[in-house]
């Protein structure tokens, strides 16, 4: 097999499911290049701004989009944003997974806003990658529109059917002879079709492959399956489709690999001028779909042997790994000793947690199903004290970006609502009025949101109860000093139940801790001078908080009335270089929870921008 095919075929293959299409195409030195194109009634579209990369599938609910950023508060990102030469670098360290060259994904969006878009007329999404990849390619070998749709269609009917079946098993233990019987009919066909497509019946193709190891060897042709799956999660799993990692493989097991190729296949044959979003200004937004697509090309050999043998050498075989199976609390604190699995390579194991007295299981972290392979991996069962050891606390705030949902078992058709990550003074708050677990034991709360003046309040349901997404409203420890973070700054009073009002802090003063007092279901903090305050998390930060005292206009900045950045009333131009006394602090979105919410500065006049693109911090 070529050296050109065979590095194309595994690039094909890493392809995931469309509509947004993962970028699994690595990128190339000629996007756009005069090459690719002719230059009759090309028009030129200048894009201001680029909507997030999003993976879609179909199952029996329809049509799902998963956002590849899903905490960013907007999902457009404007040319300014693309243009900071830190978006890359900030982008990649603030997500945590990292699907198959994500980088170069997110620096096709800078390209995107670097240069003007040139479009012919009827021109689909189809035909312009067509062109990108053939413009890479020696004039040996070139694809047309309706070769390369047919490698994308099928490939995305593999990856769905791999999902589909390989998440059937993990989930609800869909046996090994099932997926053989299902693999051959349309999957079989699929698979090889988006190979042969490329190698032109050259050489055995991986159908082929599978062929012989489903008929010969079941586990090995289940491990083939897994490691496909391996590629695809990570486009799901930061997604907070489902923040249990079984539910999600449930969830995932409904995937319609036909639908979810007619998908692709519709998108490819849709006109490129469809993707852009004409604005005000006359410039264009990039839909996400496309931003995930059309400056996606291939890396190949550019040199194409057509005569070089494709020359496999045989795998030496490689021991299995144990997984390691940890048993812990909230503080990692060990609860059990370590349990070991082992077993031969490729075969199955399934681990269960154990039962500890006084303690309910709150997470698992690892997967409890899967195969032996050479990598040594592990499996954490989380345990909290049981509710009956604990009582279950009745007000709390998300941590981290959290779902209400309708039932205890976590799902997209479950979910209310979403509330966004945001600053300690501005999280959510719930009430809650009950606990308990999940089919797979996952401790719930179940919650009444409580945040007034927001479009949610009074919504029951049920969120986490993991403490890395939620913490208790009052604090129970008692620090040394504390920081008054409300923008309204906090009252201090001559008893605990705050009443006898005695003086007044502003926000941003530290105050020195006595002691920490319950009330009722809240606590206060005794001062040193013996007042009362408040052990809200809203209104208090334990220990010092630090904020610029003084800033100065990197740019050109307005002063607005409100912290939503809202009726402009001064503008302060950019060779002027304005300085700024920092009265206080407050952040926008106050009553949106949906949202996040930016930080901004109060000053004489009203509020500035606290972003440090146009602002500094002066001593």
């Amino acid at each position: 097999m070529p050296t050109f095919i065979r590095q194309l075929s595994a690039i094909g293959l890493a392809i995931i499911l469309v509509g947004g299409l993962s970028p699994t195409i690595a990128h190339a030195d000629t996007i756009n290049s005069p090459s690719a194109k002719t230059a009759e009634n090309e028009k030129a579209y200048q894009i201001s701004g680029v909507e997030g990369p999003y993976t879609t599938y179909v199952d029996e609910s329809g049509t799902t989009n998963v956002p590849w950023y899903s905490d960013e508060p907007s999902q457009i990102f404007d040319s300014e944003t693309l243009s900071n030469d830190n978006f890359v670098i900030n982008m990649v360290d603030k997500y945590s997974f990292d699907p198959p060259n994500s980088n170069r994904m997110l620096q096709n969006m800078v390209d995107f806003a670097k240069e003007p878009l040139t479009l012919t007329p009827g021109e689909t999404l189809g035909d312009y990658m067509t062109q990108q990849i053939n413009a890479s390619l020696n004039q040996q070998r070139q694809f047309s529109t309706e070769q390369f749709t047919t490698i994308l269609t099928a490939t995305t009917y593999s990856y769905a059917w791999y999902l589909h079946v390989g998440s059937s098993n993990l989930a609800n233990g869909m046996s090994i002879s099932d997926i053989q019987e299902d693999y051959l009919g349309t999957p079989r066909d699929k698979i090889k079709s988006s190979v042969d497509s490329l190698s032109a019946g050259e050489t055995p193709s991986f159908a082929d492959e599978l062929d012989t190891l489903s008929q010969n060897d079941p586990d090995e042709f289940l491990k083939q399956i897994f490691k496909k799956i391996e590629v695809a999660l990570p486009f799901f799993q930061h997604s907070q489709l489902s923040e249990d990692p079984q539910e999600l493989y449930v969830q995932l097991a409904k995937i319609n690999p036909g639908a979810t190729a007619a998908t692709t296949a519709k998108l490819l044959q849709t006109p490129m001028i469809d993707f852009l979003e004409p604005q005000s200004d006359g410039t264009y937004h990039v839909n996400g779909a496309l931003a995930a697509t059309a400056r996606a090309t291939i890396i190949i050999n550019p040199v194409f042997k057509a005569d070089q043998p494709d020359v496999t050498p045989t795998p030496t075989p490689t021991p299995s790994q144990p997984i390691t199976i940890h048993y812990v609390d909230e503080q990692g604190q060990q609860l059990k000793p370590d349990k070991l699995l082992t077993g031969a390579w490729g075969e199955n194991y399934q681990a269960k947690p154990l039962t500890i007295a006084g303690y309910t299981l709150v997470k698992t972290t690892g997967d409890e199903t899967g195969t032996f392979s050479e990598n040594a991996r592990s499996i954490t069962y989380t345990y909290a004290k049981s509710t009956a050891d604990v009582a279950t606390p009745s007000i709390i705030a998300a941590t981290r970006k959290v779902g209400l949902y309708q039932s205890p078992d976590f799902s997209q058709k479950t979910r209310q609502s979403w509330y966004a990550k945001r600053s300690q003074s501005n999280r959510p708050l719930f009430k809650v009025t009950g606990s308990t677990t999940s089919k797979a034991g996952t401790l719930r709360y179940h919650v009444k949101d409580i945040n007034a003046q927001s479009q949610t309040v009074g919504h029951t349901g049920y969120i986490t109860a993991n403490t890395k997404y939620v913490t208790q409203a009052y604090y129970a420890k008692r620090p040394q000093r504390l920081t008054v973070i409300n923008p309204q700054g906090l009252n201090a009073y001559t008893q605990k139940n705050l009443t006898g009002k005695r003086a007044h802090y502003r926000q941003g003063q530290v105050l020195q801790v006595k002691q920490v007092v319950k009330h009722n279901a809240t606590t206060r903090f005794m001062l040193k001078n013996g007042t009362y305050v408040s052990g809200n998390k809203h209104l208090v930060f334990a220990g010092k908080q630090v904020m610029p005292k003084r800033v100065q206009a990197k740019t050109a900045l307005n002063r607005y009335t409100t912290p939503n950045l809202t009726k402009r009333n001064h503008h302060y131009a950019k060779k002027a270089h304005a300085t700024f006394k920092v009265l206080g602090w407050d952040y926008a979105n106050a009553n949106d929870f949906s949202k996040r919410d930016p930080l901004r500065y109060r000053v004489a006049g009203g509020y500035i921008t606290a972003n440090q693109q146009f602002v500094r911090t002066l001593k």
